[in-house]
């Protein structure tokens, strides 16, 4: 091995090894044991200019005016079905006397009420000079199960890949083909660029069941009568240090809470914005005896900080519930045009939670079912006649009957005599 490309190996080594033990190192750390074996990303990175092969480690010699694609293929091999898994990608500038940049993926998905995910993998680019790396408008792609690539629009000016909050698979399939999905953007290597920090938004739908006195989750169990209190979290920050300090602007938020009768019930919330956006966050809710359920007016409140506590359920249990005025009886965060928030600032004082409360409408009580009469009239039985063993009693004899007897007994008398 000559001593150009013992340097070249020898720095990717270390680079890797300092960039996992600095920024990515917390991110790996609060992954699962087993969240690795159920998404697999790999990642490969080609020039195109050049014409060249993909490679799954590094390319080296990119020139000015080089344009180079990086790829990332995203597998489930979990054997069950993932939903909103998040695809995302960060390109990280090379310091010291190493001329290049480094791209990482990872993934993640909700699972148990928290985020876990996959591996980072690191994918390095040296150029022949101080370059920078910037992203080609328009150039995200994708192609699902082997199917025609097709265009995924950018946000903010750049790729979803490269924002906060990732690119999105709402419904991952257990593998059938490899890849599933295939994802790549392109950057271009030119002398001047902006690598400015995206806007990071923290966007975190839960529910509570009030009645029972549950804790805020992903999936919540209700019956009959129960109130259930919906809470949305929306913070412009960071958590793994790599953030701007910019306003979100235009921000709505909007909840497709869907008012059915059903066992379970998966409803997502959504933010949006003019820097970024959409981005959905999702909770379960479960009836033990399903039925239909009804917005509480006047339930809608704004929930302000009002204190730095770093506890977020002390910090949202003490923060200030401002009135959010219902809209023709509904709250404004159901309606088709969202709740608009306005501009959300940077910082942890500014995070905002919005909450609401449904009931579950109350079992009807389920009257008797009414027997239909029989058209056969029962045979109607006829008196029994029984044997006369005496007379009846009627009383004394009146004068008159006794009298009417003597009359007859002489008349009969005479008679006989006659003849």
């Amino acid at each position: 091995m000559n001593t150009k490309k013992l340097f070249r190996v020898s720095s990717i080594f270390l680079f890797n090894i300092a960039l996992l033990m600095g920024s990515v190192l917390p991110s790996v750390l609060s992954n699962t044991a087993t969240a690795a074996d159920k998404v697999l990303l790999d990642p490969d990175v080609k020039n195109v200019t050049t014409g060249a092969g993909y490679h799954d480690e590094y390319i080296d010699a990119v020139n000015l005016g080089d344009r180079i694609r990086f790829r990332i293929r995203v597998n489930n091999i979990s054997g069950a079905n993932l939903s909103e898994v998040k695809v995302k990608a960060a390109l990280a500038r090379m310091g010291g006397s190493v001329v290049g940049w480094t791209m990482t993926s990872e993934s993640s998905w909700p699972e148990s009420g928290n985020n876990t995910g996959g591996a980072i993998k690191p994918i390095s680019v040296f150029t022949s000079q101080n370059l920078f790396l910037n992203y080609i408008d328009g150039s995200t792609k994708i192609s699902v199960n082997g199917g025609a690539i097709q265009d995924v629009a950018d946000r903010n000016s750049t790729s979803p890949l490269l924002t906060f909050q990732g690119y999105t698979i709402n419904d991952l399939e257990a593998m059938s083909i490899d890849p599933q999905i295939l994802l790549y953007f392109d950057v271009k290597a030119e002398s001047t660029g902006n690598p400015g920090l995206p806007i990071n938004i923290e966007f975190d739908k839960e529910m509570a069941n009030v009645t029972s006195g549950s804790a805020f989750s992903k999936s919540v169990t209700a019956g009959p009568g129960d109130i259930v209190r919906v809470r949305i979290r929306v913070h412009n920050g960071c958590t793994d240090g790599t953030c701007s300090d910019f306003p979100a602007t235009n921000v709505v938020i909007r909840d497709e809470f869907p008012f059915l009768k059903n066992s379970e019930i998966v409803n997502k919330a959504i933010f949006d914005s003019s820097e970024v956006g959409p981005i959905v966050s999702s909770a379960t809710l479960k009836q033990t005896n399903p039925q239909t359920l009804e917005y509480v007016k006047g339930s809608t409140k704004l929930v302000v900080p009002v204190s730095t506590d770093q506890d977020l359920e002390k910090l949202f249990e003490n923060g200030r519930a401002d009135g959010i005025t219902d809209i023709g009886g509904i709250s404004p965060v159901l309606t088709n045009e969202g709740y608009k928030f306005g501009t959300l600032q940077f910082c942890w004082s500014y995070q905002r939670w919005v909450v609401f409360d449904v009931k579950v409408k109350e079992a009807p009580i389920e009257q008797p079912t009414p027997q239909p009469k029989s058209e056969v009239k029962a045979a109607q039985s006829k008196p029994e006649v029984k044997g006369v063993t005496s007379l009846p009693s009627t009383g004394p004899i009146s004068p008159l009957v006794f009298a009417g007897l003597v009359m007859g007994g002489l008349l009969i008398k005479r008679l006989r005599k006659k003849i």
